[in-house]
């Protein structure tokens, strides 16, 4: 048979501290992380839509804006935003 397992006490001991010490306090984020997560755009509250259709189809676009202005923030591709 082999040999039985056996933690070593100091070790296990350490373990356990440090483990009760990571979960103790709440998470710190550096500087630059912080930075990063401020440059982050919050969620859109309006969805936005990108109408999109060839030259011959674009008062067909336009409809299809005019009709998404009133649940969303529609943009034709001819709007210059492209």
């Amino acid at each position: 048979m082999g040999a039985k397992w056996v933690p070593n006490s100091t070790l296990e001991k350490r373990r356990e501290l440090l483990w009760d010490r990571m979960m103790a306090r709440p998470v710190q984020v550096g500087p630059k992380t912080r930075l990063d997560l401020e440059g982050i755009r919050p969620h859109n509250l309006v969805p936005r839509v990108f109408v999109a259709s060839s030259t011959e189809s674009k008062k067909a676009a336009m409809a299809v804006k005019k009709t998404m202005d009133k649940v969303a923030e529609a943009i034709v591709w001819t709007q210059g935003r492209f």
